[in-house]
């Protein structure tokens, strides 16, 4: 949901910029997920601001002037508002954040430097974590991820205009300080309360700020280019299906100290639909977004297609 709030302001802004339309189904999107991400957590209206500050960063004051002078936006901005107001009510008669469970209290300050130690731990839990929060993802698949994640840092740290650097620093120092901010504020009342999931909605708008940093550098589609592109979503996918497969292998025979894959072919137990019938569902359905991706990526746009073809034409005689 955070990151469908901010692609989408990121989206409505280009589009207000170039002076078109505003499409219907990105309002919608911006309405719906920011409706629905105002109710998730009771901290889910902090990740809203978040993602709603860094979509206005990225395309500047005046950009956003113009969008909320849209008509329509005024309308989905009045729609999501009414939910955030109810959510809002809602956390504070419910009292939220008293219902947590407390643990063995903590000083803030041990909370504090503690949180900034686990800082790169917290990275798995990004990436992924199953069952009762007790089996970590696969080595492999972390580390492919962890190598996109530093591709993707290193372009937009590295991206013109200067800009979107300064959105990149003030996002980063963001998953690192309001996660420890916020566990050493209630560390004495609650003790440990953090996880590495919980800052995903963060991570992910760092995600995806690095690909509007870097929307202005030229991407030349060529052999070497198409081989890099499909290579990374080869691996991709499997580090997808090898974490979906340790997942049910944790639910169907569990995760033991011995090697016990074979094992999964005689199971305790058995999902709806069977385990294995699921496995190639889900490897058909991360192909064929594969396969689409790959096309998205590797054909030239329209503009550029015309741009290509223009000069084969005669010129007009005046």
């Amino acid at each position: 949901s955070t990151g469908a709030v901010f692609a989408s302001l990121c989206a409505i802004a280009e589009q207000t910029a170039s002076k078109v339309r505003l499409s219907t189904l990105l309002l919608v999107v911006f309405t719906l997920s920011a409706s629905v991400l105002a109710h998730t957590r009771p901290l889910s209206l902090l990740w809203l601001a978040i993602a709603a500050t860094a979509a206005v960063l990225c395309f500047g004051i005046n950009a956003s002037l113009r969008t909320l002078a849209q008509r329509r936006f005024q309308v989905a901005l009045l729609i999501v508002g009414v939910s955030c107001a109810f959510a809002l009510w809602w956390v504070v008669s419910a009292k939220s954040f008293e219902s947590l469970l407390a643990g063995a209290p903590i000083p803030a300050e041990s909370a504090a430097v503690a949180m900034l130690d686990k800082t790169v731990f917290f990275m798995v839990e990004y990436v992924g974590v199953l069952g009762w929060i007790d089996t970590l993802p696969p080595p492999a698949a972390l580390y492919a991820w962890v190598l996109g994640f530093g591709a993707m840092l290193f372009l937009a740290y590295t991206a013109r205009p200067l800009r979107a650097r300064w959105v990149m620093v003030l996002l980063t120092v963001t998953v690192i300080a309001v996660p420890t901010a916020l566990q050493a504020s209630s560390s004495e009342q609650l003790g440990w309360i953090w996880q590495g999931r919980y800052t995903l909605a963060m991570v992910v708008t760092l995600i995806l700020a690095a690909g509007i940093a870097t929307r202005f550098r030229p991407f030349r589609i060529t052999p070497w280019t198409k081989s890099m592109v499909r290579w990374g979503l080869v691996l991709g996918g499997l580090a997808h299906a090898y974490v979906f497969l340790e997942g049910l292998r944790r639910y169907t025979i569990g995760i033991q100290d011995h090697v016990n894959w074979t094992e999964m072919f005689e199971p305790l137990w058995q999902p709806p639909g069977t385990w294995q019938v699921l496995a190639v569902i889900y490897i058909l359905l991360l192909a064929t977004c594969g396969s689409f991706l790959y096309r998205l990526l590797t054909t030239p746009p329209a503009q550029a297609r015309q741009k290509h073809i223009a000069p084969l034409q005669p010129p007009l005689s005046r």
